[in-house]
């Protein structure tokens, strides 16, 4: 995390042209999942404490605010082929819930949430032992329809994880 992205360099190896690839690395700046620093250019965003309670805070919030709306899941299919790893289920089930609600900022911000949060989930196997249980819970709940257990379960998910950010941390600067 915090490294140096350089667009001359990236350009180069993937034979484009430099134009592209600063459009795009300002397209994921805008989406917040690259820095740019007047001066320094371009950067993979460094995490730290606040910044990770915060993403897991508003996570949770979009998405319990998706079942207070009570609506039965809509019936679509995963976005994401099998098999799949605990990061991409835990991001699919998220985009599925945001899903419910009929609202596209929701489905979005989910969206761009899932993105920001994969390095963190990439590590989650190292930090719970008990993730696939977590998840499957989770899954069954959304299953259901009921949404009051589905936001017991995201809440505590939520909660769980905002426990653990020091060792998210020290797992990522790895």
């Amino acid at each position: 995390m915090g490294y140096r992205l350089e667009a001359s360099r990236i350009a180069d190896e993937l034979h484009a042209s430099i134009t592209p690839v600063r459009d795009v690395l300002n397209r994921l700046a805008g989406e917040r999942l690259v820095q740019v620093s007047p001066g320094d250019g371009f950067s993979v965003p460094t995490l730290d404490e606040a910044t990770i309670r915060d993403l897991l805070g508003w996570n949770g919030h979009i998405v319990l605010q998706v079942l207070r709306s009570n609506l039965p899941p809509r019936k679509e299919a995963s976005r994401l082929s099998d098999p799949m790893n605990i990061a991409e289920q835990t991001a699919d089930l998220f985009y599925r819930i945001a899903g419910r609600e009929e609202n596209r900022e929701f489905i979005a911000a989910i969206a761009s949430n899932n993105d920001r949060l994969a390095p963190l989930r990439a590590v989650e196997d190292r930090i719970f032992s008990d993730v696939t249980h977590e998840l499957t819970m989770l899954e069954d709940a959304f299953a259901l329809s009921d949404s009051k257990p589905l936001a017991s379960l995201v809440r505590a998910y939520h909660r769980r994880r905002k426990l653990k950010v020091s060792r998210y941390l020290q797992l990522l600067k790895r």
